[in-house]
């Protein structure tokens, strides 16, 4: 039976796993986008204003306005600088390895640099016309319209990007905690149980591992009720509430990795129990397990022995 419920329990870490990764991924890119939209649809550039404020030219000035109006080239001339910079200068050697004669030959030569970092300021250029259009229209009036290259597939931007972080970081929260059970690395007290003998410490990891999964159904059982409330309100609103603000998206689903990860946080302390009742998980190490003390231990200058002429040892 051991071996069937472990291939289990990989298989479910496995899916948690992959789930936490690209909840982090959507995450990053969601803010990302989000931030980059911020700044794309701002009728002012940032980087005309700080070049007109070196120049003292005020915000009243034609020459103002004529800064303005090139921010897209000036912009895209500093992101073809930092492309050809970065590509023309990118080291092909290993990471911590010495500089070798074959990494200058590896690298492109400026032409081509300067061709790629060419592509990858027009790829960006697409992406965001796509994505947002040209960033001047009106929102209202794109949504009527539909998708078109001025106005883009979000005119109105990534306003949902937040909600669904928060959301997303609940489940990479509480999947990352029932991670570190499977782990052994969630945060334990063992000062006492180690110090009693061994058949003590035997019952008490199994009396542990049971009082605490105990503890995770309550907290699994009451998520779980309130799971039920949220979707009783979605429910009998016919979908027009019970979702989160500007996400078309019922609070249930987002909570119910609550229980869940709660349900499998209980699963695995049982195991860790019954595991250390047979004396084979009498506690861990936790991060400390992934080291090898040996291998970092160092000699304590002064507390070396020094060998005299005589060839007696003492202590230096």
């Amino acid at each position: 039976m051991e071996q069937p419920l472990e291939k289990i329990n990989s298989l479910i870490y496995r899916v948690e796993k992959a789930v936490v990764v690209a909840s982090l991924l959507v995450m990053s890119l969601l803010v990302f986008m989000d931030v980059v939209h911020r700044r794309y649809s701002d009728p002012e550039s940032k980087l005309s204003s700080m070049l007109a404020g070196f120049a003292g030219i005020g915000a009243e000035d034609a020459a103002f306005a004529s800064l303005q109006s090139l921010s897209p080239w000036l912009n895209g001339g500093c992101f073809f600088l930092l492309f050809w910079l970065g590509i023309s200068t990118a080291s092909t050697r290993p990471m911590g390895g010495a500089e070798r004669a074959e990494d200058d030959a590896r690298r492109p030569s400026r032409a081509k640099a300067a061709g790629m970092a060419l592509g990858l300021v027009l790829a960006c250029a697409f992406v965001l016309r796509v994505t947002f259009g040209s960033g001047t229209q009106d929102a209202e009036m794109c949504i009527e319209r539909g998708f078109s290259l001025e106005c883009g597939l979000f005119p109105s931007g990534l306003i949902w990007s937040q909600p669904v972080a928060l959301v997303l970081t609940i489940w990479v929260g509480f999947l990352g905690a029932s991670m570190a059970t499977r782990d052994h690395r969630h945060l334990k007290v063992e000062a006492v149980q180690q110090r009693l003998p061994e058949g003590l410490r035997r019952k008490s990891s199994l009396v542990a591992g049971i009082f605490t999964a105990l503890f995770c159904l309550l907290v699994a059982y009451l998520s779980w009720n309130y799971v039920l409330e949220q979707r009783g309100d979605y429910l009998r609103s016919d979908g027009l509430g019970g979702v989160f603000d500007g996400l078309p998206v019922p609070r249930w689903i987002g909570f119910i990795v609550l229980p869940v990860a709660y349900s499998l946080m209980a699963a695995r302390f049982v195991v860790a129990g019954l595991a250390g009742f047979r004396g084979e998980q009498l506690g861990g190490l936790g991060e400390l397990g992934d080291l090898d003390l040996e291998a970092l231990a160092v000699d304590v200058p002064g507390d070396e022995a020094t060998e005299p002429a005589n060839g007696e040892a003492v202590d230096a």
